[in-house]
Formats: C-alpha cells, structure tokens, sequence
C-alpha cells in the first residue's frame, strides 16, 4: 500500500500516467441498494458516498491518537518507516495508562516519547494531562 501510494504521487509529479505495475483489487459491483450509517463514515473517509463488503478503499485519516503502553512500539515503527512528519491534521500522544504507577521504563517514555511526537508535528500530553478513551 505504502509503495503503490508513493509511485503514484511520485508519477503525478513527475506528470507521468499512473503505473500499471501494481495489482489493483477487484470491486464489487453496485448492488444499487443504500448504505448503512457506518458505511457512509467509512466511505466518506475514502472520498466515496459509501462502502460496500468486499470493496478495497484507502480511507485519509485527519486524527490519530495513540496511548503510552503502544507508544514505543509507534515510534519503533515510524522510525523504521523513516518518517519525518504526520500527514494527518492531528496527530496526539497521550499518558493515561502508565502516569499513576510508572516503572522505570515508562519514566523513559514519559520523557523521551513526548519530543519525539512533537518534533513530526505531533501534539503530545503529558502524564497527567487526561485521557483519550473519548476518541
């Protein structure tokens, strides 16, 4: 998905026509029926009135939240993806899990995850700030 997405922005700079090396899924045909509520919210994220089972979409996501038990984990992966910002409008690092009864590794996270979010464009609390589980 990563690299399909990457050609494809890279050729519509280059002003080149999209690749064909890249297998594209099959989608189903329109049953001409409506969709559920659910199916509209996933579909609006794809630019799409809706959704349908079986259909392959790439929905934008504008909101990422991510908590401090998985928070070292994200910024492992994102390393490995040499990610150097966030794409998404808002992306937000909380603390709510660990903040009452940290361990000694999570004080490392507590103070080196938060630079790390912010530095990509992130927003991130601080242990004590709140929660997230709204979201």
């Amino acid at each position: 998905i990563i690299g399909r997405g990457l050609t494809g922005k890279a050729r519509e700079s280059l002003g080149l026509a999209p690749s064909d090396v890249f297998r594209l899924p099959d989608q189903p045909a329109d049953t001409g029926k409506g969709f559920t509520l659910a199916q509209k919210m996933v579909g609006k994220a794809c630019g799409m009135d809706g959704v349908r089972p079986g259909m392959y979409c790439e929905p934008k996501m504008t909101t990422v939240g991510s908590q401090d038990t998985t928070g070292p984990m994200t910024r492992d992966e994102l390393k490995d993806l040499a990610c150097l910002g966030f794409q998404a409008d808002l992306v937000m690092q909380s603390f709510c899990h660990t903040a009452a009864y940290p361990k000694p590794v999570d004080v490392d996270t507590h103070h080196t995850l938060p630079d790390f979010i912010m530095n990509r464009g992130g927003v991130s609390l601080r242990p004590g700030d709140g929660i997230i589980h709204s979201w």
